[in-house]
Order: C-alpha cells, then sequence, then structure tokens
C-alpha cells in the first residue's frame, strides 16, 4: 500500500482545537504522524511516497473551485 507523506506536515501543529467540549489539546501532533510513518516503514507492504503537486486545471476537474479557495486561504486565516 502507498503511503503519501511530505515533512511539510510538522509546519502543522497547533496547540489546540475546538470541539464540542470546547477546546482541547490538539491529538494530531508531528510527534504522533513521524511515530506511525516510522511503523510503517518498518512494517513490510507499505511504500512511502511523496505527494505530487497537480495544476490547478487538473483539481478543477475533480474539485469545486469554491473549495480550492476555500483550501488556499483557510490555514492563513486559521
Amino acid at each position: 500500500m502507498k503511503v503519501v507523506y511530505s515533512a511539510v506536515h510538522q509546519r502543522h501543529a497547533p496547540e489546540r482545537e475546538l470541539t464540542r467540549e470546547g477546546y482541547t489539546p490538539y491529538f494530531e501532533c508531528p510527534q504522533r504522524a513521524e511515530t506511525i510513518l516510522q511503523s510503517l516503514q518498518e512494517t513490510p507492504g507499505f511504500e512511502v511516497i511523496t505527494p505530487k503537486i497537480y495544476p490547478t486545471e487538473l483539481l478543477l476537474k475533480t474539485h469545486d473551485p469554491g473549495y480550492l479557495h476555500f483550501l488556499e486561504g483557510i490555514y492563513p486565516a486559521w
């Protein structure tokens, strides 16, 4: 099974997230992702690959333009 991985995810490390219970520590941290990656690399049957960057024209064949616009700006806005 192919596993798409990029070290860029390490920059996504918020301290907390908003849930129904209010703010809680953010569960999906870079350390957790690295631990999962290491486990997958040690397990036969997994191939770690880097993500590809696709041109916007190709993405628009699958995704709504509004959704792509949202993704482009949500992280800086958040």
